[in-house]
Order: structure tokens, then sequence, then C-alpha cells
């Protein structure tokens, strides 16, 4: 069985939730998560890229 692979704008809304987080923890000083999330949305951002070039 394949596994589901997301589309550009569910990645997309995905980033937006991760920031939403980041901008939270950040008024909340917790910069471990805030360092965490970020790296999540690296990951996000480089899937974003390798699916950009699939369409070119």
């Amino acid at each position: 069985m394949k596994q589901h692979s997301p589309t550009m704008d569910e990645l997309y809304r995905h980033c937006c939730t991760l920031l939403k987080q980041i901008e939270k923890k950040q008024q909340q000083e917790d910069y471990t998560e805030v360092r965490l999330l970020g790296l999540a949305l690296d990951a996000i951002a480089e899937e974003m890229d390798e699916k950009s070039s699939e369409y070119h």
C-alpha cells in the first residue's frame, strides 16, 4: 500500500499552523519548542521544493 503524499495545499496549511505555534511559543519564551517547530518547518519547506520541481 502506497503512502499518501501530501499535496502542496496540505503542506502550505501545515506551514501556516506551524508558524502560528512558533509565534505562540516565542511569546512564552519556550525556545526549545521554537527550535523543534523550526526544524519541522524546514522539513516541510524541503518537501515543497521537491514537489515544485516535480511540476516543472
